[in-house]
């Protein structure tokens, strides 16, 4: 199972759903911390499916140190089309790209 992270976002015209999110692969490092790959867009709906299919994703941020934080999990809504996550951090965190 992979995990991956996204980093950044594209919001729809009416700023009410991402529409494209920037991910990455996460790998860990044999001392764990942990390290991206370098990332592509992905449709919403596209990353939405990969995780309704069992994968994680997270949104992704970097501490003042500059260590990478798994931040909160991506979850998809029940018809499996919009990401969402916990009230805690969401994708309006993110930058947009």
């Amino acid at each position: 199972m992979s995990s991956f992270g996204v980093t950044a976002v594209r919001w729809n015209s009416e700023l009410t759903e991402v529409s494209d999110c920037f991910v990455h692969v996460i790998e860990a490092l044999p001392d764990g911390r942990l390290v991206l790959t370098e990332g592509t867009s992905y449709a919403a709906q596209d990353l939405a499916s990969v995780v309704a299919g069992g994968e994680e994703a997270w949104v992704v941020t970097a501490n003042d140190a500059g260590a990478l934080e798994l931040r909160a999990p991506l979850l998809v809504s029940g018809h499996g089309e919009a990401l969402y996550t916990s009230p805690e951090c969401t994708l309006f965190d993110l930058p947009t790209y």
